[in-house]
């Protein structure tokens, strides 16, 4: 599972594809978060268990704007 997991943390799943126009790129920004857990047990006589589970969550935050001045982050209004 973990290599599934880490399989899908890259750059571009945080960092978007760049858009350019007229000069200045824009960069989406999001925040990822992934987290798994996983546990077994046994029981005298009863048998025994395991599972397994994980999840994710992404929400936009912002971009960052590069001009020929520099470049900056924009948060999305809160």
């Amino acid at each position: 599972m973990a290599e599934k997991v880490g399989a899908t943390a890259r750059v571009s799943t945080v960092f978007g594809e760049p858009v350019e126009k007229e000069g200045r790129t824009v960069i989406p920004v999001a925040q990822s978060m992934w987290g798994s857990g996983a546990g077994s047990g046994m029981s005298d006589g009863e048998g025994s268990g395991s599972g397994a589970g994980g999840g994710a969550f992404t929400r936009p935050m912002g971009y960052i704007e590069v001009t020929g001045q520099g470049a900056s982050f924009v948060p999305l209004a809160k």
